[in-house]
């Protein structure tokens, strides 16, 4: 493989400018959102232990003063991909239209690569939506912040009562497990009338790595790597 270029944002970046060039190395470009400022290379929280992260950061260069666009996952990552501000693409918050919406004629991050030639892959949740339509190639889990799949979450018609209620309860299928869910008991305040699964639920699962998106997608983009044909430069 050619030699590979990473880039680690977290969602407070701006964009990659680059011009023509013989050697065109392959990009990783690897998206966290709300990492914060927790991990050890930026002398973070005690109780985050992120080694390969830190590692990550001793090989290329640490930006220690980065400012995010806008301070919510919508604008942020319009921003991310499009190099403009809010005030540019009109994507002020969660509740606007995403930036392929807001603002059609923008060249988002992976179309440049495109158009310079790369073949463009991406996994996860990069834009806020349809995020797969501006990749050659996309892997998605379907999975809603957990091993289960999204529609395993939602609450039935029965169930949907006690969502917003001190003691929210619906029962999600895992394999051959039932699990009673939020694992953590709490009510959901954000979207109580929305049969959907709780977006801030968390706790313990006897399950294997694999089971979640984190591991699936890292998986999925190391496959790709090792096996990249070099017909045309990574976008990754």
């Amino acid at each position: 493989m050619k030699r590979v270029l990473i880039i680690w944002t977290s969602f407070w970046a701006t964009s990659l400018l680059f011009g023509d060039t013989v050697d065109q190395p392959n990009v990783l470009f690897i998206s966290v959102d709300d990492l914060n400022d927790w991990i050890g290379c930026l002398e973070g929280h005690p109780q985050a232990l992120t080694p390969n992260m830190d590692r990550l950061a001793e090989r290329g260069v640490l930006f220690s003063n980065a400012h995010c666009a806008a301070p919510a996952c919508n604008p942020s990552r319009a921003a991310v991909f499009s190099g403009m501000m809010p005030d540019k693409t009109g994507v002020w918050s969660n509740n606007t239209e995403a930036i392929d919406r807001a603002m059609p004629e923008a060249l988002l991050l992976s179309q440049a690569f495109e158009k310079a030639g790369y073949a463009t892959l991406g996994t996860g949740k990069l834009l806020h939506k349809n995020g797969k339509k501006f990749f050659q190639e996309y892997y998605e889990t379907n999975q809603r912040w957990s091993p289960f799949d999204k529609n395993a979450v939602n609450y039935t018609a029965e169930e949907l009562p006690t969502k917003g209620t001190d003691n929210p309860r619906h029962i999600a299928p895992l394999g051959k497990e039932e699990y009673v869910l939020p694992l953590n008991r709490m009510p959901s305040d954000r979207s109580p009338e929305d049969k959907k699964g709780e977006s801030f639920d968390w706790g313990a699962f006897e399950v294997p790595d694999e089971a979640f998106g984190d591991t699936r997608i890292t998986d999925w983009a190391i496959q790709k790597l090792k096996h990249h044909d070099g017909k045309k430069p990574l976008f990754l």
